[in-house]
């Protein structure tokens, strides 16, 4: 190959292919486009074939985080829905749909999985991600790796996709540490935190990405520690490349124009955008998208010896060695995989991952699950009309954009179930007022509209009401509820929508003193991408007088009623939060109101109050492990609670199950030390037996939580280790075997052992110390329904019988693995 031939290789463009004129732009060629169809495919490959010397095909893109990246896909709920199903097949089967279905377009290359850790909700991206936790997120991105390039696909990158007719090569993004803070792109104070916590929360999930076979990673357009993503080689290389096992061969490409960004975007980082291109190569960036960058700037550079060819070597051989191993040398795009688009098989699995994900909050007097039958749903009361409100209830171009979230083709409303839609096909007799003045996504606010929402609720012949809120969502960089660069300073609902839903409650309860019957219940049912908080509503009556009952049950007397940030909750009957249900959100969401379907999901995220409580104790990845327990005031001159509005792991169901028979096994034939590979293959077995004692078949989750206190460092108060999901018939039992492994228990140690070495370019050199350590002594192990955590009690409106969240209840089995105060295993 020629050095333009090889540049031309490192050149990636956003847009599809069918847009391309190969004759006048890519007489060398081009290292890939975006996917529209199967037939731009094959139209590109003759192009290049015949009007380039060597007529290398292009790599297609397509972004998968949840469809096939191409039109007529079928569009899957959002990551931040997929997280809360704690079922790691499920995640496995959607990706495996996805990529089938973006080869049927033409494609070879997913852009996913989502591996970031968003510990900041205002983040408007934040629905693209699985969880705050980082063993989740870690756990969830193995599970789309297999599914995206096969279980034997996942051999490195030097061997080939398993099955290339129904594969693609995964590209994870977005590294490192994006998410972090709520403003995209920006990263607190450079992103200048401690190594410690660099390690141990935002790169955990790379870690596990590369070691389970992921053939590519996209860049961050982000700082970590003052550098820019695109030219920070420490973490892009030595942790990525090296510490990580993504390798030398492993492929980095650019987010969009972010190459040239190091010029534009950081103030000068680098002096211009030849500047820039000689940068992000030297710190390992392999491909450049759209390309303008490495395209216009890289020839000369070579020409003058400021890049060594060696650089432009290694990046065109990945580029080229993820082509191969998508045999797209080898075969021809199969046009006859155009059956598996959209299939029935896949609008079912939506249905089933929508109805798992989704995570029932609240269900007070056991509103939910509604009855469509003569059966009261009250002792006074049969459902036979329903008032549907809200701007995200029926079929508005703004509600079907909410339901199928960013980065996804958008279907024509004809192809999404919207919540309307499926009560219509139930046949219950609906009155709908959509929009309903709460100013979202469409029209301003009209008065007349709220009016006429506030009057289905007060009518006497409304059995229930079913407000659907939300956050509206976006593609890219137009400003909306979620999307990129659809960041928040709030967490409140948009518009006004939380003055609609305390005029709702206040309706039915008015309707219901002035008749003698029973209230309607209010059932409010959230379709968004990030936990929201409910403030800006103001109490209702019957919120005051639930938390006046409270005050006096618990002893405390009927003041210090104003002030609480949950009063407006309190008037609520159900909450239940769909995220971004896909196409067949309407379905699921409609399956799990009526019974259908039993409620499973479990908050991958913790709920705040408000936005002050971001990064506060009541966030599971920012509590010390200490024996200042906080009480319930403790640390808040404010006088609020020091909890969140709903913890991590919260979710309710429709049936009870109880948790009982904790066992920890294997550490007693454990070695009496290990180090490197060795220890992803040590591990225990964390059990319990899960009974289902209530009326119907549901299935729960088991966490598993461990907590450890080691002697110069202080460690977290919970980590998870380890989950597992299990469905269970009425009156049925199981012991549930959760396996952790020992490497999992590790902490990142920036201080210890020797400076390593790695080749660079055929040349040694140093990277910096630090390692992965497993302190020797006594782990303590927690499992349950949900996250217990010593300061995650007294959540007074929680009712998940299936989390102790008080002290008392929390009791866990402490194991010993090697010997304290020393270091039983590392690796690096």
């Amino acid at each position: 190959m020629t050095v333009e031939e090889k540049i031309a290789q490192l050149g990636y463009n956003i847009r599809p292919c069918a847009t391309m004129d190969v004759a006048k732009d890519y007489a060398n060629g081009v290292g890939g486009c975006a996917v529209s169809s199967i037939a731009d495919t094959i139209k590109m490959r003759k192009a290049l074939q015949k009007l380039t010397r060597l007529g290398i095909p292009p790599s297609i893109h397509g972004e998968t985080t949840h469809s096939g990246g191409a039109a007529n896909t079928t569009v899957f709920p959002m990551p931040c829905l997929q997280g809360a199903t704690f079922n790691t097949t499920l995640v496995e089967e959607i990706a495996a749909s996805n990529a089938l279905q973006l080869r049927a377009a033409g494609g070879d290359m997913g852009l996913s999985p989502i591996l970031q850790v968003c510990t900041d909700p205002r983040f408007g991206r934040l629905e693209e991600n699985f969880a705050e936790d980082p063993y989740l997120v870690g756990a969830y991105g193995v599970a789309a790796v297999r599914g995206l390039q096969g279980r034997d696909g996942c051999g490195g990158a030097d061997t080939y996709l398993g099955s290339p007719r129904s594969r693609v090569a995964a590209q994870g993004k977005h590294y490192a540490m994006y998410g972090a803070a709520g403003k995209d792109g920006y990263t607190p104070f450079g992103g200048g935190i401690a190594a410690r916590t660099l390690f141990d929360v935002y790169l955990r999930p790379w870690r596990e990405f590369a070691r389970a076979g992921g053939r590519g990673v996209m860049a961050a357009h982000n700082m970590v520690d003052w550098v820019p993503m695109h030219a920070n080689r420490p973490l892009l290389h030595d942790a990525l490349r090296v510490r990580f096992g993504l390798g030398e061969g492993g492929y980095i490409g650019s987010d969009n124009t972010n190459v040239e960004g190091l010029a534009d975007y950081f103030h000068g980082f680098a002096a211009n955008t030849s500047d820039a291109a000689a940068m992000a190569l030297a710190a390992g960036i392999d491909q450049d998208m759209p390309g303008g960058a490495f395209l216009s700037g890289l020839l000369p550079l070579v020409a003058s010896g400021r890049v060594p060819m060696a650089h432009v070597d290694r990046a065109c051989g990945n580029v080229l060695r993820r082509k191969f191993a998508a045999r797209l040398f080898d075969e021809p795009p199969d046009a006859t995989l155009a059956r598996e688009t959209d299939s029935a098989r896949a609008r079912a699995l939506a249905r089933q991952a929508a109805e798992e994900g989704s995570v029932l909050l609240i269900n007070r007097n056991a509103a939910l699950p509604l009855s469509a039958s003569s059966a009261p749903t009250s002792p006074t009361r049969p459902l036979k009309r329903v008032a549907l409100v809200g701007p995200f209830a029926a079929g508005s171009a703004y509600t079907i954009q909410a339901m199928v979230g960013g980065y996804a083709w958008v279907p024509p409303p004809r192809a999404v179930v919207t919540v309307g839609d499926a009560l219509r096909r139930r046949g219950v007799e609906v009155d709908v007022a959509v929009g309903s003045g709460a100013g979202v996504g469409g029209p301003a606010a009209s008065e007349a509209d709220f009016e006429a929402a506030v009057a289905l609720a007060r009518a006497p012949s409304t059995d229930a009401v079913i407000a659907v809120l939300g956050t509206t969502s976006c593609g890219c960089c137009v400003r909306c509820g979620n999307g990129e660069a659809g960041d928040r300073m709030s967490l409140e609902l948009e518009g006004r929508q939380l003055e609609l839903l305390a005029a709702l409650v206040n309706a039915s309860h008015a309707t219901a003193r002035q008749s003698g019957r029973a209230a309607a219940p209010v059932i409010v049912v959230l379709i968004h991408g990030r936990p929201v908080s409910f403030e800006g509503g103001g109490p209702t009556a019957a919120g005051l007088e639930r938390r006046r009952s409270e005050r006096r049950s618990s002893g405390d007397g009927d003041d210090a009623v104003g002030g609480d940030s949950d009063v407006l909750l309190l008037g609520v009957d159900a909450l239940l939060a769909a995220w971004r249900p896909g196409e067949e959100g309407g379905s699921a969401i409609v399956n799990l109101l009526f019974g259908d379907a039993n409620p499973s999901g479990k908050l991958a995220q913790a709920w705040q109050r408000s936005a002050g409580f971001i990064h506060s104790p009541t966030s599971p990845w920012f509590q010390p492990h200490s024996s200042m327990t906080p009480g319930r005031y403790f640390g808040n001159g404010d006088g609020v609670p020091l909890l969140p509005l709903f913890p991590f792991g919260h979710g309710l169901s429709y049936t009870k199950f109880d948790f009982r028979g904790l066992r920890v096994d294997g550490a007693r034939g454990l070695p009496p030390a290990a180090a490197g590979a060795q220890l992803e293959q040590l591990g225990l077995n964390v059990s319990l037996v899960v009974q289902n004692n209530g009326s119907r078949a549901g299935a729960t989750p088991v966490i598993v939580t461990y907590s450890k206190v080691t002697r110069g460092v202080v460690r977290f108060d919970r980590e998870t280790c380890a989950f597992a999901k299990v469905f269970l018939e009425r009156g049925g039992s199981k012991r549930v075997v959760a396996r952790v492994r020992i490497s999992d228990l590790a902490r990142w140690d920036p201080y210890h052992g020797p400076t390593a070495m790695a080749q660079d370019d055929g040349a040694p050199r140093t990277i910096a110390s630090g390692a992965w350590v497993v302190d020797g002594g006594t782990y303590t192990f927690f499992a349950a329904g949900c996250v217990a955590n010593s300061v995650l009690r007294d959540i007074h409106h929680a009712g998940d019988p299936s989390c102790p969240f008080f002290e008392s209840a929390v009791v866990g089995k402490s194991v010993v693995i090697g010997r304290e105060g020393e270091v039983y295993g590392v690796y690096m």
